[in-house]
């Protein structure tokens, strides 16, 4: 599995397909802009412009479901969105799975989730949570 498309070339998702990059990987990625593309584009990361609105909506974006691995990094942006569109644009991109050539999914949510209080220890696998403490209804 040569071949990775990374949806949401951002704070996250950039650093990954460099690292790739570097390791051997075929890289494509996607971002929400032209002008981003253009960028990523003189720095040797390959990209399209790709949104979800919640449709999807960009230029060659197609070519994000031909690799073997996809990941995502598009955040939910429960700040400025309802979780609701976040779900929509998640029901989307399942929906354009179908029928690719995309055997492994990797989808990189948040540590949103975990409960908006302190504590001394780190949050593990074993933290036991539920809808009524999450810090995030949607990633929940």
């Amino acid at each position: 599995m040569n071949k990775i498309s990374i949806i949401g070339l951002g704070w996250l998702g950039l650093p990954l397909a460099k690292n790739l990059q570097e390791k051997g990987y075929e890289v494509i990625g996607s971002t929400t802009t032209g002008e981003k593309v253009k960028k990523l584009e003189a720095e040797g990361i390959t990209s399209v412009q790709f949104s979800l609105e919640p449709y999807p909506k960009g230029l060659g974006f197609q070519k994000l479901f031909e690799a073997e691995i996809l990941v995502i990094t598009i955040p939910p942006r429960s700040r400025t969105q309802s979780g609701e569109r976040y779900l929509e644009e998640l029901k989307f991109l399942k929906s354009m799975l179908q029928n690719t050539s995309v055997k492994k999914l990797v989808f990189v949510s948040s540590t949103g989730i975990y409960p908006e209080k302190n504590q001394a220890e780190k949050y593990t696998e074993e933290f036991e949570m539920d809808l009524s403490i999450t810090g995030n209804k949607t990633l929940w």
